[in-house]
């Protein structure tokens, strides 16, 4: 081939493939709403409903092009929609007339900054307008509000219509500017759905009088409101000085998180405690329940941070999971007396980082997993030692046969500490904000770890040696030492699975450099050996004194 034309040809071939091999890298690199350029900007989204996308505005337009009304589709992967790819690019969402229901999820975790509905719309689906950045929405006439339909957006106020009938479950949940909704011209609303309003920035709410169901942990951390004012005329529901009752004063259904109350008596009428009912109520500095109730419900005076003693009466036969959890300020737990009760359910005293002693009594026969986790004061549980079920050793709660290890005091003075023979499972949070331990070992007889078997609230702990027998067969989660680290021995951490921790242990400088270190711990001269040398020493000179003698 002549040598002039191959290099012809070459000074054009060359730049071709370097300028097809930009073209692809710079494709590959675009994100996926900006790679395809032909990418929709109309399409359909229910039947006879379709979508379009002016990108000048910023506006994507639903439109109803069939005769009446119709509705948009569900969708179950707001990642999945024909218009997913705007989703950042789209400020406003405009629904137009005929639409009757805006589809579960439609612009769910999009960003739009305005949304308008139409006077069509009866129906927001279930989180159809979640995660959005409007701070206003006018819901004309909306009927029902889904679950989610509405929550993590940054609405600071909003009007409930007289249309609308029912605001479901975390409708408005996490919505954290929301500092009015205004209640007083819904004239048709029956049913406010469980944590419709939670962790809102309102200061008051109004209860209308026609509402026939109030959900459970509806205003649970709404950390600004001091009242909860039920109408007159209500039938099902009544207030007293902003807390809300049954109009038996039987049941007790919620506390305002922000109402001040230096003691707080629950009236002897009360037999019902409803869940989360206290929950958050920060400024309770003491409570009184009654003998009238015979069960706390769970989460009832969760997060109650200012509370700092509480007596359980003699009356209540269980307390439910996380009754009393991150009440900071409980620094006694009053049992004295209690015959009945029976059950302590999950975590119910988890997070009280004041408390530093705990009996338990002998009538107790269930307890569930973290009751007193992360309390990080507490020096020793104890329990009555004629208590069938459960027994404590040097301040640790195991179940009665000690195959179960439930809970190691986070303040306990124990400085290294082996679980015992008996023990074949350690459950979850058992080992929390630990204050002491600096050596944990899990000899072989151990075949099960709970998920966070250690770990800290604070992200440090002085726990710097752990030691994995070969018995281990199963972890209950996949973090089962949370907040430390495990190296190999280039120094890479390893991910927590029976197979690379059991065996090993592991000796670190702190918790997030914890390297194997397998060499057997120098426990001084073992028994058998001073037993021997005793032994031997008396044989030696027995003979010593026989030879003498034979002599």
């Amino acid at each position: 081939m002549n040598k002039s034309k191959e290099t012809s040809r070459l000074t054009w071939v060359l730049p071709a493939i370097a300028i097809v091999f930009a073209m692809v890298v710079v494709a590959v690199s675009l994100p996926a709403d900006q790679a395809d350029a032909d990418s929709p900007t109309s399409g359909t989204c229910g039947d006879g409903v379709v979508w379009s996308f002016d990108s000048a505005s910023g506006t994507l337009s639903v439109t109803y092009t069939g005769s009446g009304t119709g509705k948009m589709a569900d969708i179950d992967d707001p990642n999945k929609s024909e218009y997913a790819y705007l989703y950042k690019n789209i400020d406003n969402i405009v629904i137009g007339e005929g639409v009757t229901y805006v589809g579960k999820m439609a612009f769910c975790g999009f960003e739009a900054k305005t949304i308008t509905l139409p006077s069509t719309v009866v129906e927001l689906g279930e989180s159809c307008f979640e995660k959005n950045k409007i701070t206003s929405i006018d819901l004309k006439n909306v009927v029902t509000i889904r679950k989610q339909a509405l929550d993590y957006t940054d609405i600071t106020s909003v009007v409930i219509p007289s249309t609308v009938k029912i605001i479901d479950d975390y409708a408005f949940d996490e919505c954290q500017h929301l500092a009015v909704v205004d209640t007083s011209g819904a004239t048709s609303l029956e049913k406010i759905g469980h944590a419709a309003f939670v962790t809102s920035a309102i200061t008051s709410f109004y209860v209308p009088a026609t509402v026939t169901s109030l959900g459970t942990g509806i205003f649970v951390e709404c950390f600004n409101l001091t009242s909860i004012d039920v109408d007159d005329a209500n039938p099902n529901y009544v207030d007293v000085d902003g807390v809300v009752y049954t109009p038996d004063m039987k049941t007790v259904l919620m506390y305002p998180s922000a109402r001040a109350c230096e003691s707080y008596v629950i009236p002897d009428t009360v037999t019902t405690i409803a869940t989360a009912a206290f929950a958050t109520g920060y400024k309770i500095g003491a409570i009184t329940i009654p003998e009238t109730i015979t069960e706390i419900p769970e989460a009832a005076f969760q997060k109650c941070t200012a509370l700092k003693t509480i007596k359980i009466p003699n009356t209540v036969t269980s307390i439910g999971g996380f009754a009393f959890t991150d009440c900071m300020g409980i620094e006694n737990i009053d049992f004295s007396g209690t015959t009945v009760l029976k059950s302590i359910g999950n975590g119910a005293f988890l997070g009280n980082e004041k408390l530093k002693t705990v009996e338990i009594p002998a009538c107790v026969t269930f307890v569930g997993e973290r009751v007193f986790a992360y309390c990080s004061a507490l020096e020793s549980i104890s329990i009555d030692s004629s208590n069938q079920y459960y027994t404590t050793v040097d301040g640790v709660l195991y179940d009665k046969k000690m195959e179960t290890l439930m809970q190691f005091p986070a303040a306990s003075k124990i400085t290294d500490f082996t679980v015992p023979s008996t023990v074949k499972t350690v459950n979850v949070n058992s080992f929390t904000n630990l204050k002491n331990l600096a050596s944990l070992t899990f000899p072989d007889n151990v075949t099960t770890i709970g998920d966070a078997t250690t770990s800290s609230s604070y992200g440090q702990s002085p726990l710097l040696r752990i030691s994995i027998g070969n018995g281990l067969t199963e972890f209950t989660g996949p973090d089962p030492f949370v907040d430390h680290y495990f190296l190999d021995e280039n120094g890479n951490k390893m991910k927590q699975t029976v197979q690379n921790l059991k065996g090993h242990t592991f000796v670190g400088t702190d918790i997030h450099h914890m390297y194997i270190d397998d060499t057997p711990r120098d426990e001084g001269f073992p028994v058998w050996a001073i037993v021997v040398v005793v032994i031997v020493a008396l044989v030696a000179v027995v003979g010593v004194v026989m030879w003498k003698r034979s002599r």
